[in-house]
């Protein structure tokens, strides 16, 4: 157990990462079913990676984090209120 920003973070196991796989699966089965699609739903737009460390954690929060501005939807991360950089900001755990 890491902490990051007075927040709990758990190393997930092996089999914490097959119910995601699962998910995501059933997920797409439904998608496809609901809009008379086959194959895969996300495409080379989405792909799980692993992170194996804190350091790996922070770098891809922050990277997240910067979509928006990225997006042109705010000037600073912060700023999205949906965003994981606001609720740190604001103590929203």
């Amino acid at each position: 157990m890491l902490l990051f920003g007075g927040v709990q973070i758990y190393s997930l196991s092996y089999y914490d990462f097959s119910y995601f796989a699962w998910i995501l699966a059933t997920f797409a089965i439904n998608y496809n079913k609901l809009f008379g699609l086959i194959g895969h739903v996300w495409y080379d737009r989405f792909h799980s990676t692993i992170i194996y460390n804190f350091m790996q954690y922070v770098r891809t929060f922050l990277y997240i984090g910067e979509n928006p501005v990225k997006a042109k939807i705010v000037n600073y991360a912060c700023q999205y209120k949906y965003g994981g950089i606001h609720n740190l900001q604001k103590k929203i755990y």
